[in-house]
């Protein structure tokens, strides 16, 4: 997916400071921008909710889900526990 050639802007805490991934944005879609946040999000947050990262990232809860289902089948994530209570870890 290429996380690492994206440049984004994550309000991870409430604050809006810009986190410099790369210096490469070009040819670089919105659904992998949105992804590479996913990422980032989870990497502080393993424990966050769909909603809350559909809050965050300002699209819709459904769109999160097929972006996390994507993430997982791509095996760049996986669940761990249950549906509640449960988490997503960032493969390594």
């Amino acid at each position: 997916m290429g996380c690492s050639s994206v440049w984004l802007t994550l309000p991870l805490t409430g604050n809006t400071e810009d986190e410099n991934v790369t210096e490469n944005p070009e040819n670089v879609t919105k659904t992998t921008i949105r992804r590479c946040s996913i990422l980032k999000i989870l990497k502080s947050n393993p424990s966050i909710t769909s909603e809350e990262i559909a809050k965050i990232l300002k699209v819709s809860k459904r769109t999160i889900l097929r972006d996390i289902e994507y993430l997982t089948n791509s095996k760049i994530i996986k669940r761990e526990g249950g549906a509640f209570g449960g988490k997503l870890i960032i493969n390594k």
